[in-house]
């Protein structure tokens, strides 16, 4: 059975004049942001289509761009591409349908035959962590995918540049006068952003004349129980002065086991971590430096790239996925290996 207004607004916990407005785009003003997230998220969650679109239907065509994802509601990064991508679009008096799959192929292709019933040829195939993607059959031509590869080089697409947020996270270290720089990541076998996070550490010691330790990187899930597991393998076998972590969620093991070691951040040990999740790097103490991953201007670049036929031909890579920069966000969890100390930022500073 097809979800109701009434529904959205239950999972929501608000009225459904309330659900209406946020929906139809007029909640600016009435409706705080938080409120106007949770009735978006809801109707997603739901796959929620409202019954709006029958005037345009006779054309085919709709003004509502499609948004497929596998997890909508149970990351931290969705919100931003999906603000992103509904603000962008209303720039081109369009809106955003959101639709999650829930990582199942049935129900994404039953999301996709939805959105063409409605007329909507037009669909953002988001993944909310960089990967490999067969799209699913049905999908119109006019289609984008972020934060995914795709073996169909002719549908664009846009990643983070996982590499060279690596390699600038660790090149601020070796500036800092690290030289025993590790690396808690992932497993590289299954992760793709992990193989590339290891490449960018590894072309920047290699960059600056450093030897590649094998016990300066260890591989840890990424949960709290295994990535204090793994900082405490890297800690206490390798000794390092300073830890790259894979997620800003590994940061936190890296954090905990160095307090238990009586170790301070950063006068004993730097760490950096990579995401930029603000309700981890900003409220850990020291807040910590980290990578931020790009969501906002991917979410941007998806919607401009379906809709703009100028902003398309001019902003397309040649070959692969377009490759978003990853900055790098400089707080107060790294610092120089010895007693000397730069100034830290009175304020959160983000590097080219």
């Amino acid at each position: 059975m097809r979800a109701t207004l009434r529904d959205v607004a239950e999972r929501a916990d608000v009225s459904t004049a309330t659900v209406s407005m946020v929906l139809r785009d007029l909640a600016e003003g009435r409706v705080s942001e938080e409120t106007a997230e949770r009735v978006r998220v809801a109707a997603a969650e739901l796959n929620y289509v409202s019954n709006g679109h029958a005037a345009s239907l006779r054309t085919k065509r709709t003004p509502t761009v499609g948004f497929i994802s596998d997890r909508i509601a149970t990351t931290g990064h969705a919100v931003k591409i999906i603000r992103a991508a509904s603000d962008t679009a209303r720039q081109y008096g369009h809106t955003l349908l959101m639709l999650n799959s829930g990582d199942d192929l049935a129900d994404e292709i039953e999301a996709i035959k939805e959105l063409r019933r409605d007329g909507i040829d037009s669909v953002v195939y988001a993944r909310m962590e960089h990967q490999h993607v067969t799209l699913p059959a049905g999908l119109p031509d006019n289609v984008v995918i972020v934060d995914g590869v795709s073996d169909d080089q002719s549908v664009p697409a846009i990643v983070p540049d996982e590499s060279q947020g690596a390699e600038d996270a660790t090149r601020h270290l070796v500036d800092l006068g690290h030289r025993r720089i590790g690396l808690l990541n992932e497993d590289v076998s299954y992760s793709l952003a992990a193989r590339l996070r290891l490449q960018g550490y590894q072309r920047a010691l290699e960059r600056h004349g450093l030897d590649l330790d094998p016990a300066l990187v260890v591989t840890a899930k990424n949960s709290p129980d295994t990535a204090d597991v793994g900082a405490a393998t890297l800690l206490d076998q390798a000794s390092p002065t300073a830890v790259l972590c894979f997620n800003d969620e590994m940061a936190t093991g890296v954090y905990r086991v160095a307090r238990r070691r009586g170790l301070s951040i950063p006068d004993d040990l730097s760490v950096v971590g990579f995401d930029n999740l603000e309700l981890v790097a900003t409220l850990v103490d020291p807040p910590l430096t980290t990578v931020r991953l790009p969501h906002e201007e991917m979410g941007e670049w998806a919607v401009r790239t379906l809709l703009d036929d100028s902003f398309r031909t001019h902003d397309r890579s040649p070959s692969g996925p377009t490759l978003q920069a990853a900055p790098l966000v400089i707080r107060h969890s790294t610092a120089p290996p010895s007693e000397r100390r730069a100034p830290r930022p009175s304020a959160d500073h983000i590097t080219a």
